[in-house]
Parts: C-alpha cells; structure tokens; sequence
C-alpha cells in the first residue's frame, strides 16, 4: 500500500532594522592646547529602531489531514486469494473495499493484472463514482462503471489460472481519478488503463497469491 503525506506551511517573518550612529566630537591637536569644551549640539547623539517582526495572517501555518488511500480484499496481504475467485472454482470476481479516497477525485478505476507480467491484464475497470467504498463479490457493478476487453478478450473479470499447482502473484490496483474518463464498455484495457494513469490523482495496491487447478 502506498501511503501519500500532504502538508502546506508557510511562515511569512519580516525582520527590518536600523542603527544609525552620528558622533560629533572636537579634535584634539595634541599641541598642549587645552580643549575648548563641547558645546550642546556637539554631544554624542545615538538613534536606534526597535526591530520589527511581523506575520502575515493569511499565510499562517496550515496543515492538511493526510488521506491515506488503500484498497484490500477478501485475502491477507501477499496470500492466497480463496479458490472460488480462480479457475478451480466458481471464477468469480473477489469483493473489495477502499478508504482515504481524496478530495477531487471524480471517478475510481480498477486494474487486476499479473504481478510479473502488468500487460496481461484480466480486469479493467473504470469510472466507478467515487463516493462508493467498495464492490460486493460476484455482484454486477454501478451502472457507471466502464469495463475494458482484458487480455483474455473478455468484457469483465477473467478469474486468475496459473498452470499447474503452482503459486502466482497477482496486483489489484485502485486508481483515484481527476476526471470521469473518455471511454466505453468493451474498450481495448490497455488504452482505458493508459486514461487512467493519466488521469491519476492517486493510486494504490494490494496483492495475492493464485493456485492452478
């Protein structure tokens, strides 16, 4: 999970000062002439300045609550994702949840691709609305949402199959977009994910393992 720190301080401190010093004096010769005294606008004079610090209001100090974006799913970090999200089961779509979606975002996007290999990408989803928190296992998505043709050829979830028993990492990303993007059910994935990294105010990920059949 990649965690994002926004802060903004500004402290505007304007420091002006001046000394000026005039000294009158009468010089001595030294020629055994006794100096005539000072008269009253002779005297030592010194004018000073107190130094001023001033803060502009409008630029005080101002911290931003950070926004943490995070997305997890029905697996631990690095585990392995239950069997009926693969192809040795039912290939349903796993459920997911996300929190510390920004202000500004207008529209999340959803990429499920293998960890080794980010081309093949087996869901590509995009424009959900921004407010929602998370997706439901095997359930249809908003209607907002725009699903990519994946790697497979397959408008939707394609579930992970890795060869034999052995184990694969597979990466969901969350995208936190700055627009609703251009694009349309059936769409090529790589180009939708192109917009969407584009468009990406923020993103994050999580990761699973998948076993073959």
């Amino acid at each position: 999970m990649r965690l994002r720190w926004t802060s903004r301080s500004r402290v505007k401190t304007i420091a002006l000062g001046m000394v000026s010093v005039i000294v009158f004096a009468a010089c001595s010769t030294n020629d055994g002439r006794d100096m005539s005294p000072p008269r009253d606008d002779q005297n030592d004079t010194i004018t000073q300045t107190t130094v001023a610090t001033t803060v502009d209001p409008t630029l005080e100090a101002v911290s931003e609550p950070a926004t943490f974006l995070s997305v997890s799913g029905s697996w631990e970090e690095g585990g392995i994702i239950n069997v009926k999200h693969t192809c040795a089961g039912a290939g349903v779509a796993p459920s997911l949840t996300w929190t510390g979606v920004g202000t500004g975002t207008k529209a999340l996007g959803l990429v499920l691709s293998e960890s080794d290999d980010p081309s093949n990408m087996l869901w590509v989803v995009a424009n959900l609305e921004p407010t929602i928190t998370g997706v439901a296992a095997g359930e249809p998505l908003p209607a907002t949402a725009v699903v990519a043709k994946n790697s497979r050829g397959v408008v939707g979830y394609t579930a992970p199959c890795p060869d034999t028993a052995k184990e694969r990492s597979y990466l969901l990303t969350l995208y936190a977009l700055d627009q609703v993007i251009e694009a349309g059910t059936g769409d090529d994935a790589a180009a939708v994910v192109a917009a969407m990294e584009s468009a990406a105010l923020d993103a994050t990920s999580t990761e699973f393992l998948a076993t073959g059949t």
